[in-house]
């Protein structure tokens, strides 16, 4: 009897094991179908956010620089505060989209408000 009652769990674990293992196998062709069926779409998303850091990379670091410098506290407000600003971009220069006038980031192709194509500056 004692013997029964320690090889019923084994034989239970074993049987979960090869389910598992059978599963897996069938499931194997189907998980490589989905991978290359949206491989091109997660190509494309990683392009286009690479595309929007590069273009907007003056913004991002300027944001991650304020960050840094919040988080170290009233030193950091005060190195803010006495660090020379880069001068405000010219308000008639950047882009104001036609659709919703909206104004957008000099390096910006497209509205970031209503997704409109930019007229290209010269």
């Amino acid at each position: 009897m004692t013997q029964d009652k320690t090889s019923e769990p084994e034989d239970r674990g074993a049987a979960i094991g090869r389910k598992a293992g059978r599963l897996f196998k069938r499931s194997g062709p189907e998980l490589r179908r989905l991978v290359e069926e949206h491989r091109p779409k997660l190509e494309k998303a990683s392009r286009d956010a690479f595309q929007y850091a590069k273009e907007h990379e003056d913004e991002i670091r300027g944001l991650a620089m304020k960050g840094v410098r919040m988080r170290a506290g009233p030193l950091g407000m005060m190195v803010d505060a006495l660090a020379p600003q880069p001068p405000a971009p010219d308000a008639n220069a950047m882009p104001v989209c036609p659709s919703c006038k909206a104004t957008n980031a000099l390096a910006a192709k497209f509205c970031s408000q209503c997704g409109t194509k930019l007229a290209v500056s010269t």
